[in-house]
This record gives C-alpha cells, structure tokens and sequence, in this order.
C-alpha cells in the first residue's frame, strides 16, 4: 500500500498555489477483487484489479482503511505535510 504505514508525504502546491491531490494505491492477492476505500473514516469509493484512488488530504495525520469483499481489512497512518511545514 502507498504511502507506506508511520511515513510523512509532501503535498506540494499547484501553479494556483492549492495543495495537489496525491494517489494512493494497493494490490491485493485475489485478481478481480473489490476493495472499499476510507479516510479518516469517510468512505471514498471502490476499485477493482487496478487499486488506486486520488485523494485531497488536508495536512496533518491521516488513516486509510481498506477493506475487501471477503471482510479483510488493511489500515495505514501515514501524515501528509504541506510545504508551511517545511519552513523553521
């Protein structure tokens, strides 16, 4: 899964100065299997085969659980920085 679980993600800004929407992927071992995607507890869709969904995260700490048709369930925490994080 990306971003890899405890990781902290730049989102830069856009020409217009906005955050970028960033992608976040899995891969799951059953070909053809439906994953349903959360963040931060808010449901954001449904893939199959190719697991990606773009996402808009506001800075900070974020959770993204992904559970399958079967009821496995997978949970990554990863933070997401901007880049008035980088300054000292």
């Amino acid at each position: 899964i990306y971003p890899p679980a405890n990781t902290t993600v730049l989102i830069p800004r856009d020409l217009s100065g906005n955050l970028s929407r960033m992608v976040i992927r899995a891969v799951h071992r059953r070909e053809g299997e439906t994953v349903y995607w959360h963040l931060n507890g808010k449901y954001l869709g449904s893939t199959e085969d190719s697991h990606e969904m773009e996402i808009l995260p506001e800075p900070g700490p974020q959770q993204i659980s992904l559970i399958d048709s079967k009821g496995n369930s997978l949970v990554r925490k990863f933070i997401c920085a901007g880049d008035e994080d980088l300054k000292d």
